[in-house]
């Protein structure tokens, strides 16, 4: 879509649909017009959408980066992780 910015961000090598195969993860750090930024998983085996995933905010830039950290929690299923660097948790002014 228009004033998207869609592949901000790439990660891969992670297997988030259980098939075997690897997947692969696109950032995109601003929705467009007043939207927040989100992230998509798309299959490795076939490109198909998985899943999205979107930020809290316009303005966080969420989708700035993604990672993949495979089975962070022991369940089985692996993880990813996504950068939002002007996200402000509570309202507050702090970014760390």
């Amino acid at each position: 879509l228009q004033g998207q910015r869609f592949g901000t961000s790439l990660g891969g090598g992670t297997d988030l649909d259980g098939n075997g195969r690897p997947d692969l993860l696109v950032g995109v750090d601003d929705g467009g017009p007043g939207g927040p930024g989100f992230v998509q998983a798309f299959a490795g085996e076939n490109g198909a959408l998985l899943f999205t995933v979107t930020g809290d905010n316009a303005n966080d830039r969420f989708g700035t980066s993604v990672a993949a950290v495979g089975d962070g929690d022991g369940d089985g299923k692996e993880e990813f992780v996504v950068g939002a660097p002007f996200h402000s948790p509570a309202g507050t002014s702090v970014r760390g």
